[in-house]
């Protein structure tokens, strides 16, 4: 969730999310998945496209549903399931009419199983109709180029984030997780 606060006090946001299930589901706790890349450079008036990304995805999980999130200049997120980086993988997350205001949320049926050795291959597609160069960062004036993912069983939440040559995953990589429990990191 972002959210804008355009006075100079501070404000505080909240969200939350709640999955009902159904007799006809599995009972599992879910989990979710958070990647994304750091690799975005916007050019004004040049259409862009970031990645693709190959991330992997533990053995045993179950992908029941996906959204793709930029800001402002998105204009697409494709999403695969892929074997690995140079595999394209088959086509899970597409949507021709992408609104980054109201990504749309793909639930899966039947849900995709993840096997070892497999990952998410994705993307994001832009069109900088601004004056600035724009790249990655929190901020509205900013971009993103992200997809979560929901699975079961859940292992816990994984944010894994790409640049370059590196992919770090909290859990797991300590220096990431440090950043992401230090709030004022990003300040």
């Amino acid at each position: 969730m972002h959210a804008f606060n355009p006075s100079s006090e501070t404000a505080r946001a909240e969200a939350s999310v709640e999955f009902v299930g159904t007799d006809d589901q599995p009972d599992a706790l879910a989990g979710l998945l958070f990647y994304g890349t750091l690799d975005i450079y916007l050019v004004p008036d040049v259409d862009t496209v970031v990645g693709p990304v190959w991330m992997p995805v533990d053995a045993g999980a179950q992908v029941f549903a996906l959204t793709g999130h930029t800001h402002r200049w998105g204009t697409g997120v494709t999403v695969a399931k892929s074997a690995g980086a140079e595999d394209e993988g088959v086509p899970l997350y597409d949507h021709a009419n992408f609104d980054w205001e109201e990504p749309p949320t793909d639930w899966l049926d039947p849900h995709v199983a993840f096997a070892d050795g497999e990952g998410f291959r994705f993307g994001c597609t832009y069109r900088n109709d601004g004056e600035d160069i724009v790249e990655f960062g929190l901020s509205a004036e900013d971009e993103m180029c992200f997809l979560w993912a929901y699975y079961y069983p859940s292992t816990g939440e994984r944010v894994c984030l790409q640049t370059g040559d590196y992919v770090g995953c909290c859990p797991g990589d300590d220096l990431l997780c440090d950043i992401i429990a230090d709030q004022d990191a990003y300040q």
